[in-house]
């Protein structure tokens, strides 16, 4: 008689059966919450076809002892998605302070936690600030009823999360500011531009028993939720995110300053009501389109899975938030330019008496070119030296060029920008 294969699993599906790991703290006990069409439930194991038997995650891994990794005790009626919705952003504001068209944002992003896999993509939720503006309660504060929260702040380096990603998914929570070696950033980024679409795994190369090396893939799709104290260099990576920033006003007076056993008590209720949401419409068409509106197709893509639940109030709130945020990135990549124009003018005159607007488009995309997803023209270059700047351009030779008699108005320029 063949053995019984068996396999420890968080969550699992079996065709449409969705299989959830329950723990219940107190009793130091994990079962298996497994859904069938309507019906729901609570068992010890659980058998597929083929014979593979589930069990539910150990009741005394760490992570579970320590909160790592938080879970549901047990699916909770939730009465309706409006009622829950409401029940969230109310726990949200009770905790944090924060504009309504995110609290809306971030309300609607914990929903989505709980659906990521029906999703083909979606985006990341971020708070940015600096020290003391109330990253880590916001951390704490929203992954707690998110989907299976991976809090990975406690990880000595990066190389883990790969390994926790493609074993347990569910919502990675880190402080960026945790991981301060270059390399570590540079893990971070890639875990970061290929998880928030199906289908792109990280490959790693690693070392095997017999002391050789086999290379690997990891599945890192999934929702994130991230703290860091500025942006990405990547402006690709950067709109994937949708971010508070934090810090900007005083904070409300009723915001509690620690967090507990209260806290922890309504994220579990909130977590028991949202496993049986998940089970109630994981298999159900999601709403996938974007009303026409003038965004960008980045903008629209992680957009799209965070409408599903919104109605038309709420949709007109968030499209209007993510409009005033690309006409800031726009304003913010149209600055970086004039400083990027100005640095190169600034460096190429230090020892010539003209420069052609030819060579300063040269030098801006030798030395910045990174931030360019397509080469600068010189005709751009040189209306960003006439119109932003306002050097004079004389003709010499057939080209336009700045010439040392505007080294003066260069200077205050760069004190300006504050580019000393």
């Amino acid at each position: 008689m063949a053995k019984t294969k068996f396999k420890t699993v968080v969550s699992h599906k079996d065709g449409s059966i969705l299989i959830e790991t329950i723990y219940d703290k107190g009793k130091q006990q994990t079962n298996l919450a497994i859904c069938t069409g309507s019906k729901i439930e609570i068992q010890k194991t659980y058998k597929t076809n083929n014979e593979l038997e589930i069990k539910p995650y150990r009741s005394d891994h760490a992570f579970l002892i320590n909160d790592v990794l938080l879970l549901s005790q047990e699916p909770v009626n939730y009465g309706s998605v409006d009622k829950l919705k409401k029940t969230i952003q109310v726990y949200i504001h009770k905790y944090m302070d924060m504009d309504s068209a995110f609290e809306i944002i971030a309300t609607h992003y914990v929903l989505l936690t709980w659906l990521y896999d029906a999703h083909n993509c979606l985006g990341y939720l971020r708070i940015k600030g600096d020290f003391g503006a109330g990253k880590t309660l916001f951390l704490q504060v929203i992954s707690s009823i998110c989907y299976k929260p991976l809090f990975a702040s406690g990880a000595a380096t990066v190389a883990p999360l790969f390994h926790l990603l493609d074993d347990i998914g569910g919502t990675l929570v880190m402080d960026e500011s945790d991981f301060y070696q270059s390399s570590e950033k540079s893990l971070i980024a890639k875990i970061l531009n290929n998880g928030n679409a199906k289908g792109f795994p990280v490959l790693r190369c690693e070392k095997t028993k017999n002391e050789t090396f086999t290379t690997r893939s990891f599945n890192v799709y999934g929702p994130k939720i991230l703290a860091s104290r500025g942006r990405f260099d990547d402006d690709a990576l950067e709109s994937r995110f949708f971010t508070f920033e934090a810090g900007l006003q005083p904070l409300r007076k009723d915001i509690p300053l620690k967090l507990g056993q209260e806290k922890t008590d309504e994220a579990l209720v909130l977590r028991n009501k949202l496993l049986q949401f998940r089970f109630d419409h994981f298999h159900k068409e999601a709403q996938s389109v974007v009303p026409n509106q003038k965004l960008s197709p980045r903008s629209e893509q992680v957009l799209s899975p965070l409408l599903t639940f919104m109605n038309k109030s709420e949709m007109k709130i968030v499209i209007d938030w993510m409009q005033s945020k690309e006409r800031q990135a726009q304003h913010e990549r149209g600055m970086e330019l004039v400083s990027h124009v100005l640095q190169s003018v600034h460096a190429l005159l230090s020892n010539r008496r003209f420069v052609q607007v030819g060579q300063i488009r040269e030098h801006v995309m030798n030395t910045y070119g990174d931030y360019y997803e397509h080469p600068l023209t010189s005709h751009a270059v040189g209306r960003v030296v006439r119109n932003s700047l306002h050097l004079r351009t004389q003709l010499k030779n057939g080209r336009y060029c700045v010439s040392d008699s505007e080294k003066e108005k260069i200077k205050l320029l760069v004190k300006r920008y504050g580019l000393e």
